[in-house]
């Protein structure tokens, strides 16, 4: 029996991308998968012909070599800020950090415009930081960062075939 995740299933019918055609968006937590169909959650059967399971990678070697706290799913325990929360000076961005429980945020998605925006807040940050006479060890540890980072889903697209994609707009004003 699989582990339970929370996961899109995407069932398409070769050649085609319709409601007509045999594709069926279903969201819910997998608890049994099964040769020709996948019990969610809610006890609900969803039958399909080949089915492609993703649930994302953990964390890499290195990050789990490092005597540091952790976030949820092992990721580098960051702060408000992006900050190493147990070393000074350091910051972790992207797929390798998480907010630690204490700051109160939710997990961030593992998409590159998550890292993306990370890296232009420290780019912000540390420029801010300079001019305000840092640039040096320990600057912000008494000093005032700033508004912290955040991160506002502005969605995701994937690409499924010649000129076909899946759109997802859930926080966005189209």
């Amino acid at each position: 029996m699989a582990e339970a995740f929370l996961v899109g299933i995407v069932l398409i019918h070769y050649g085609c991308f319709s409601n007509q055609c045999g594709v069926r968006l279903v969201r819910g937590v997998v608890k049994e998968v099964h040769p020709n169909e996948i019990v969610l959650s809610d006890g609900s059967d969803v039958p399909y012909g080949l089915l492609v399971w993703s649930t994302g990678v953990g964390p890499s070697k290195f990050v789990n070599s490092l005597s540091i706290p952790k976030a949820l799913g092992g990721r580098i325990g960051i702060d408000e800020w992006l900050r190493v929360s147990s070393v000074e000076d350091v910051f972790a961005i992207g797929d390798c950090a998480g907010f630690v429980e204490g700051v109160g945020r939710p997990v961030l998605p593992a998409l590159a415009q998550v890292a993306e925006r990370q890296g232009k807040y420290l780019v912000e940050l540390f420029n801010r930081m300079g001019k305000e006479g840092g640039g040096k060890a320990s600057f912000g540890k008494d000093d005032p960062l700033g508004d912290p980072f955040v991160y506002k889903h502005l969605g995701s697209m994937a690409s499924v075939g010649r000129y076909k994609a899946l759109v997802d707009l859930r926080q966005s004003k189209v």
